[in-house]
């Protein structure tokens, strides 16, 4: 998997999703964004990176915007990728998909912090992965 590429994971609704509304719950969504980011973290080489100098990965925003509700086992496609970094974050969307309609879409902020509770530059990670330093509308604040 490319660093720039969608990472995707097929899911299902389950009972355990759900809120009182039976549809899934928004705080759900948060989860599995998390769930997708490990996916991404594997499939780059990243996690290889992350265990073995110890950083952990601190999200530092994230935002949702829900457009229909997913509802008990229904199937859906849960996709996220990098859209850029600047010298401390890395910018990701996320999207909820049915068929080929986007039902909920979020963006997240997320950097890694060493040992020592430093935040570790993204380029630094980028040479340590093998591909090239900048990202299509890096920043330089």
């Amino acid at each position: 998997m490319g660093l720039l590429e969608w990472s995707r994971l097929k899911l299902r609704v389950l009972p355990t999703d759900l809120d009182i509304n039976f549809h899934m719950n928004n705080g759900r969504y948060l989860t599995l964004i998390d769930l997708c980011r490990m996916d991404m973290f594997l499939r780059t080489g990243l996690l290889r990176l992350m265990l073995k100098y110890r950083w952990a990965p601190a999200i530092s925003s994230l935002t949702m915007e829900f457009r229909k509700p997913l509802k008990l086992f229904q199937r859906y496609t849960l996709r996220s990728r990098i859209v850029r970094w600047d010298r401390r974050l890395v910018f990701s969307e996320h999207e909820f998909v049915v068929g080929t309609r986007v039902i909920a879409r979020g963006t997240s902020n997320t950097c890694l912090v060493g040992r020592n509770g430093i935040v570790v530059p993204p380029a630094q990670i980028v040479k340590l992965l093998g591909w090239r330093a900048e990202a299509p509308g890096q920043s330089t604040k």
